[in-house]
């Protein structure tokens, strides 16, 4: 399912899961508590060669993201799963190349996130 990248940053309304959508918002706000809650407790993320388990590995993982990079993740589009989604976002902020495009790919437990796992998009846009 197709949804319209906004420029604002913000997650689209419509074709993006609510916890995606919270995803969005608390990374673009900057809340490590707030992207935390979008986790299961037992969650794991895979990100850059690291590999994060729990929920409070994950709170250290994206505050250190928040300290060392200021970023707008801006979502390109939604590919359901059947036990999850992939949300494609355009990354732009201070951080080497400026811009990226990635995939989360996203295992859901009920209303959280119970995996992640985060890769460059295969198309960049």
């Amino acid at each position: 399912m197709e949804a319209a990248g906004r420029e604002s940053g913000a997650a689209p309304k419509a074709g993006i899961a609510s916890t995606l959508a919270s995803f969005v918002k608390a990374n673009n706000d900057r809340d490590a508590d707030s992207v935390t809650a979008c986790f299961s407790k037992d969650a794991v993320v895979y990100d850059d060669g690291q590999i994060m388990r729990g929920a409070e590995e994950i709170r250290q993982w994206i505050a250190e993201l928040f300290r060392k990079f200021q970023y707008v993740v801006a979502p390109t589009n939604v590919r359901e799963l059947e036990n999850g989604e992939i949300l494609t976002a355009t990354i732009n902020g201070n951080f080497p190349g400026a811009r990226v495009s990635l995939d989360y790919h996203c295992r859901t437990l009920g209303d959280k996130i119970d995996v992640m796992i985060i890769q460059p998009s295969r198309v960049t846009k």
